[in-house]
């Protein structure tokens, strides 16, 4: 377990994005690269076949034509889509890193990888159901649109690293952030703003002035435009997740002392890097504090117990046959019973019954 899992402040959190980022940037990099590179080469061979003035990042002139713009658009859409996917999967696999790194293992991105296409399916029907619930805030006089996209922030590490469902994952993160909204939301804004400038910087420095440069040339300014994406891609995606990471981290350690959970699963053991983290112990938990201020797991109150049922006492047949004596919660129960060797079974029954007895005369008796 990492030594530092504790709760921490906002400027805490960007801090440690900052060292995680450039503590383990070899696999975080090699993570974004790996997936994000290849569809850069892809959309810009498909722009360049369509519409290579749009690489002449000097002109004024970026429209496509009447002609060209079904293809355009057609080709877009592809591009799009194999970013959203490789962005996609590229953030889950900076998650398994990031929090590998955290909690103390040494991350390395083919385990990563790995462990994110498991995922995948689930993340991508998450992220639907995310921008769709997210949108329709939006068009809901935007304000919505902000609160669910906080409180829905961590849902994505609530996936990975609890093997949650899409559904359950958003619930699951509503839950951690309420009572922490604010909090949460002045990380976030703080630390993309943070990446969102640095990146566009880089970006634009990358793309603008080799095309500057060479006056316009399109191959300079697709290989440019390649470099610029994929250089934005491991700015942002790498620091991004590991802020919501953190994010994701602390508030599992204030509100369901997530540090005491892993000591107290991993006590004398080496703890898989692949096992989901433990969920809270039980509903109602919570972290308590002692006199002394020291931190401890105070569990649900045990639900009552159900009353035992009464005693019955047990009823003694004889082996070989005799008087049943009628249990105390039963109906009157009388008769014969010949369970001997060489005996008929059966005898006297129920009053009024037809009785189980072999007698010749049925219930009379003499006298």
């Amino acid at each position: 377990m990492h030594p530092d899992l504790r709760p921490l402040g906002i400027g805490e959190i960007l801090d440690a994005g900052i060292k995680l980022f450039m503590r383990h940037w070899r696999p975080l990099v090699l993570s974004v690269v790996g997936l994000v590179l290849p569809v850069q080469i892809i959309s810009a061979l498909v722009t360049a076949s369509v519409a290579p003035e749009q690489f002449d990042f000097t002109s004024t002139e970026t429209g496509v034509s009447e002609d060209e713009e079904a293809e355009f658009l057609v080709g877009q859409g592809i591009v799009v889509l194999l970013s959203f996917i490789s962005i996609l999967l590229a953030t889950a696999v900076c998650f398994k890193a990031v929090a590998d790194a955290y909690l103390g293992v040494e991350p390395d991105w083919r385990r990563s990888l790995r462990f994110a296409v498991r995922r995948l399916l689930a993340l991508v029907a998450l992220a639907i159901v995310y921008l769709v619930v997210v949108v329709i805030g939006f068009f809901l006089l935007i304000a919505p649109g902000i609160w669910l996209a906080v409180a829905f922030s961590v849902s994505v590490p609530a996936l990975l690293l609890e093997r949650s469902g899409p559904f359950a994952a958003l619930g699951r993160s509503f839950r951690l952030v309420r009572g922490r909204w604010w909090a949460t939301f002045g990380a976030l804004l703080v630390g993309y703003l943070l990446v969102g400038i640095i990146a566009a910087i880089v970006q634009g420095i990358v793309m603008v002035v080799p095309s500057v440069l060479a006056d316009g040339n399109t191959l300079v300014g697709a290989v440019s435009s390649v470099v610029g994406g994929t250089i934005g891609a491991v700015l942002t995606t790498p620091y991004s997740a590991a802020v919501v990471a953190l994010i994701y981290f602390d508030l599992r350690v204030r509100k369901e002392g997530l540090d005491l959970q892993l000591i107290a699963e991993g006590t004398g053991v080496e703890r898989d890097p692949d096992a989901p983290l433990p969920v809270p112990f039980a509903a109602g938990s919570r972290v308590e504090r002692g006199p002394g201020g020291e931190r401890y797991w105070s569990p649900a109150p045990a639900p009552a117990a159900a009353p035992d049922p009464p005693d019955r006492p047990p009823r003694e047949e004889p082996a070989t046959g005799g008087w049943l004596p009628p249990r105390p919660d039963a109906p009157a129960e009388r008769g014969w019973r010949d369970d001997s060797p060489g005996g008929s079974p059966g005898g006297w029954g129920e009053p009024g019954s037809s009785g189980g007895g072999g007698g010749d005369g049925g219930g009379s008796s003499s006298g």
